[in-house]
């Protein structure tokens, strides 16, 4: 028992350094600690994809790769903990208690974790027939496969847990005043139904957390047009590849750009082509498996699909409407 809790503590701490470590990579150290963390994550889930694309999602390769990241990540700059940090640490105790407990929620059983399971015995991208959504995103999966290769189901719990402590990291890190950072975060970490996703191997808080860090973006483009529209674009991207529901999010950002940000000229591009590179991998290899990159919605625009039973012909065009609303 004794192990079992240490070696999940580690590989906790382990996935929170690389994730930290490869956004300090990518942007240095001037922004925040969970902006840069958020980042890392971000662009790691991006190069897994690449990876089960090609069929190389090997354990050796696994390592190398959070190993160069890391050690690319220190060279550039030395990660420090900010001062609130134990606070973060206190909130994440009675996460990680429930997050020990067996993977046995409805939707981890049904497709998540299968999706993980095929992609660690196989090392690649599969359409897998036999479960209720054969091709989905899948880029919160793919953080989930070297825990499953290495310490078993219940560690793909972990990968939930993380994303809720940089969440939490970049709600306090993204006020001026710490008190109402530590109010925010607090508000949404203390909400149940974020206790019960961020303990278990569901995409939401994914999902949570790359929109969340997107808007922040957004909120600051202002300040650095290019930059911030460029990174609010890609968030949203990689949100998009790990659930369909995040281009709703997509369409308010773009929305959002196009009515109150600055420079317009400059940042849509920017914003548009980054989110392009973020999407392209996942969509394109759905599009690849099952010749629909929404697979399975969008019939209509891309084709029948005999996983997906069509409507009756006694369907109205008024009910039609209102189901493609929904």
């Amino acid at each position: 028992m004794i192990l079992f809790f240490v070696e999940h503590a580690a590989a906790l701490a382990a996935l929170l350094v690389v994730a930290a470590a490869t956004g300090t990579l990518v942007i240095g150290r001037e922004e925040s600690l969970g902006l840069r963390a958020a980042l890392g994550l971000a662009v790691c889930g991006q190069l897994l994809v690449l990876l089960g694309i090609a069929g190389l999602l090997q354990p050796w390769i696994l390592l190398a790769l959070a190993i160069a990241l890391t050690v690319g990540g220190m060279a550039r700059g030395r990660i420090s903990l900010p001062r609130w940090s134990w606070w973060i640490a206190v909130a994440a105790v009675p996460f990680f208690l429930l997050v020990l407990f067996p993977p046995i929620a409805f939707d981890e059983t049904n497709y998540h974790l299968p999706f993980v399971q095929s992609l660690a015995r196989s090392g690649q991208f599969q359409f897998l027939g036999n479960l209720r959504h054969p091709a989905f995103p899948q880029l919160h999966e793919l953080l989930c496969v070297p825990f499953f290769l290495n310490i078993g189901d219940t560690s793909t719990h972990l990968v939930s847990l993380a994303e809720i402590l940089i969440l939490g990291a970049l709600l306090v890190g993204s006020r001026a005043n710490r008190f109402e950072g530590i109010l925010a975060a607090s508000l949404c970490l203390g909400h149940p139904i974020v206790v019960q996703y961020a303990t278990v191997n569901y995409t939401e808080v994914a999902l949570m957390l790359f929109a969340g860090t997107a808007f922040v973006c957004l909120d600051r483009v202002d300040d650095r047009p290019l930059f911030y529209s460029a990174l609010a674009g890609f968030f949203l991207g990689t949100a998009c590849s790990v659930k369909y529901l995040a281009w709703y999010f997509a369409a308010a950002g773009l929305a959002y750009l196009l009515f109150f940000g600055t420079p317009r000229k400059r940042t849509i591009p920017i914003f548009l082509g980054a989110m392009l590179i973020a999407v392209l991998p996942m969509y394109g290899e759905i599009l690849h498996l099952t010749g629909n990159p929404m697979h399975p919605f969008l019939q209509g625009i891309f084709g029948a699909s005999p996983w997906t039973p069509p409507d009756p012909p006694d369907v109205s065009p008024g009910t039609r409407v209102v189901r493609a609303l929904r």
